[in-house]
């Protein structure tokens, strides 16, 4: 290379280092208004490593955590706006929350490479389709539903048709079209169940009607399974187990019993489970029923204070019992007949597991208050302040997801915890004021093994 060409190149890369400083400096605020767009100043200073530091940052969009729990306080969705790892989705009481999963389709165009655009050459439309999942609640007072996701902070209500005092409402299909609601009969504590069809009103309408299909007379409990296509509950008058279509269509009696004191959970599709209603000072008992073959088997018993939550697989059984004035969590592994105790002290309705049956996500502390439990809890005269974990029971490893009385600074009794297909979030309702929330989960740095012990029965 000659020397002419040598000393052409050196001054042609100072350029273009002088102009990426220059640059750099101008966007970090050297030569505009500092508040122009402090998002763009961030993103720059994080890019390049320089310019002076954003600690002094006022956005107050941003929630702020301590060092116990170091998640990213907020994901920036546009320009300033923010979405809240953790946030209350409504102020309104709720009768159920959880998410829907549908097809979405979006158009954008692709560009052409050609200069001049004709009718044969211009940019074709690029045809896209993603499963996307929303968030449905139902409000209490109302009936009415509602529609947000975890990339926005707007609520959109999806239907106009009263229905006052729903206390449970029950997603009955995938893509929240149809849904269980369960009232009170008026000056009676009598429980209606209905059937409810999600039907557009006109053409022009953005808002839609809930057609009603009753259900039978007197169902005590209920649960819909994980494909929302079948329910299984349990009957008051002439107590028995019923398998139907959640809109009551295609009954099959599978449990004959004297009782109907029981709590029921569709587990899969050869496991639905019975648990006696709690009390921690009677013993309880959980048993199996394949909804096909009808085969009933005992799985737990003799224990005070007994609620319970099996995984998807039916190999692990979250359960809770009543140690005088406070609660033992534990996990029985049925394959190989082991009992884990957990450090945890929460109830297995503040929960969830995970489709691989592997991962818990619950709501606790390391200190319940003291009380009767489960008894003081259902009765409202105790309330947990939570903590959300996210417990490994393969590995032992326990990850810390989110203290509220941080990062919003308020006090949260979950229950109802519903994850997303993707796992990415979860739902829950807030017992002291039955208000929905919503946790994304992001990547937490406060991971340990969790002390526990272990026994075999």
């Amino acid at each position: 290379m000659s020397r002419g060409k040598f000393i052409a190149l050196v001054i042609l890369a100072l350029i273009i280092l002088f102009a990426v400083l220059f640059g750099a400096y101008w966007y970090s605020g050297g030569l505009t208004n500092k508040n122009d767009n402090p998002s763009i100043v961030t993103s720059i200073k994080t890019l390049f490593g320089f310019g002076p530091s954003s600690n002094n940052s006022t956005n107050k969009n941003t929630f702020q955590t301590n060092s116990t729990n170091d998640i990213n306080a907020s994901t920036t969705l546009a320009g300033d706006q923010q979405i809240p790892i953790l946030r209350q989705i409504t102020g309104e009481p709720v009768a159920g929350v959880g998410f829907t999963e549908r097809l979405v389709i979006s158009t954008s165009t692709v560009a052409t490479s050609t200069a001049t655009t004709t009718l044969k050459n211009a940019p074709k439309p690029k045809v896209t389709k993603v499963n996307s999942y929303f968030i449905r609640y139902v409000e209490r007072a109302t009936g009415n539903i509602y529609e947000t996701s975890t990339s926005t902070l707007i609520n959109t209500r999806i239907t106009n048709t009263t229905i006052p005092k729903v206390y449970e409402a029950y997603l009955a299909d995938l893509a929240g079209n149809s849904y269980i609601y369960r009232t009170l009969i008026d000056g009676t504590d009598v429980i209606k169940s209905e059937y409810e069809t999600v039907k557009q009103t006109s053409s022009t309408s953005t808002e839609n009607s809930l057609i009603p299909s009753p259900l039978p007379y007197k169902i005590t409990s209920l649960d819909v399974n994980s494909t929302r296509d079948q329910i299984f509950y349990i009957l008051d008058t002439n107590p028995r187990g019923v398998v139907s279509k959640t809109n009551g269509a295609s009954q099959k009696t599978i449990l004959d019993t004297p009782l109907k004191e029981w709590l029921a959970n569709w587990v899969n599709s050869k496991m639905v489970v019975i648990t006696t209603k709690p009390s921690g000072n009677v013993p309880g008992y959980l048993y199996s029923i394949d909804p096909t073959t009808k085969d009933f088997n005992k799985l737990l018993g003799d224990i005070n204070g007994l609620t319970a939550l099996v995984s998807p697989n039916g190999k692990n059984i979250l359960y809770s019992e009543s140690a005088g004035s406070t609660i033992d969590l534990n996990i029985l592994k049925t394959d190989i007949n082991q009992t884990q105790r957990l450090f945890l002290q929460t109830l297995p309705e503040k929960c969830v597991w995970s489709k691989d049956s592997n991962i818990l996500y619950c709501a606790g502390s390391n200190n319940a208050p003291e009380a009767l439990y489960p008894d003081s809890w259902y009765q409202g005269n105790v309330s947990f302040s939570d903590s959300f974990w996210k417990l490994n029971i393969k590995t032992g490893q326990s990850t810390l997801l989110a203290n509220p009385q941080t990062l919003v600074g308020t006090s949260i009794d979950a229950t109802n915890i519903s994850l997303d297909s993707k796992e990415d979030a979860l739902t829950f309702i807030n017992k002291n004021d039955l208000t929905p929330w919503v946790l994304l989960m992001a990547s937490s740095t406060k991971t340990f093994v969790a002390s526990s012990t272990a026994s075999t029965n």
